[in-house]
């Protein structure tokens, strides 16, 4: 196993463990809210409304924060396998010869370089769906609060409400953390062109 595989695997089953932990602490608040309303605590039912504010916005903070560290990691992840397609780029070795680290890079010259070092269609990488998702969400959450590109919200000219924000909740925050590891598995294993023929 590489080291990369490794920090992969290892980084994986941390968001997993804090995504667990995250889940049955909400689900225990849930539950102690519940059975005041059931005692009798909440006076006004907007009082009950207001005790489970906290849930959901601690679901929805919690689940941004693991789509967030899922990205990052994938960035990481990717920026890595670039490196050495920068540095041959530059025709150095030592990365404090080259003007720019690759990773003050845009995305879309990190695949660029991808691309022409491993030979490879980012978009013919086993999990690629899932990776657009999940950067399309991260972006959308931290950039336009949530919603979606204008050109994925539009279909034939008709708006799709229903998908025009994402919902940051455990459910698409797992769904994101189960579906990208064969992604992360494709891509730490590419080998230069020069090298898999």
């Amino acid at each position: 196993m590489t080291t990369l595989r490794f920090h992969i695997d290892v980084h994986l089953q941390f968001l997993r463990d804090f995504l667990d932990h995250l889940e049955r602490d909400v689900a225990l608040e849930w539950a102690q809210i519940e059975k005041r309303n059931q005692n009798g605590d909440f006076p006004e039912y907007e009082d009950y409304e207001a005790a489970m504010d906290f849930p959901l916005f601690r679901e929805k903070f919690s689940a941004r924060a693991i789509i967030n560290e899922l990205n990052a990691l994938v960035e990481e992840v990717l920026q890595s396998k670039a490196e050495p397609a920068w540095r041959l780029r530059h025709g150095k070795t030592e990365m404090k010869n080259i003007p720019s680290p690759v990773w003050e890079q845009r995305f879309g010259k990190i695949w660029e370089l991808i691309e022409a070092y491993y030979g490879i269609r980012g978009s013919d990488i086993p999990g690629w769906d899932v990776y657009d998702k999940l950067r399309d969400m991260a972006n959308a959450f931290k950039h336009r609060r949530g919603f979606r590109r204008f050109s994925n919200i539009f279909k034939k000219g008709v708006l799709d409400s229903s998908e025009a924000q994402y919902r940051a909740t455990f459910e698409n925050a797992r769904s994101l953390l189960d579906g990208i590891k064969p992604f992360l598995i494709h891509v730490s294993t590419l080998k230069p062109k020069a090298e898999a023929s």
